[in-house]
């Protein structure tokens, strides 16, 4: 069984701290937000304003935005698992108090 390299170790502590912290700030911003928005508006809003977010970061770095036609072909999504998943959770959250 091979060994990682000692120099990239550090690594691992670094990216588990990013993992905590990052996924903290987002269940206390949810949290806070619900205290003032519906869930569906929330995560509806929360995916605009990633949408715009990854838009724009792909627009700096020089990507074409894709055409109408493009998109309208990938409808499908609205159907996926990670929609329905959202979806569900909204509906948990409109029903049970102690999330």
């Amino acid at each position: 069984m091979s060994t990682t390299s000692s120099k990239n170790n550090w690594l691992i502590p670094i990216a588990f701290t990013n993992i905590y912290v990052i996924w903290g700030i987002t269940f206390l911003a949810i949290s806070f937000g619900l205290q003032g928005f519906p869930p569906f508006i929330l995560s509806g809003f929360r995916f605009l304003v990633a949408g715009i977010l990854m838009l724009g970061y792909l627009s700096a770095k020089g990507e074409k935005a894709n055409s109408l036609g493009n998109w309208k072909k990938k409808r499908y999504y609205r159907n996926s698992h990670p929609y329905r998943w959202n979806r569900a959770c909204g509906l948990g959250r409109t029903i049970c108090d102690g999330f």
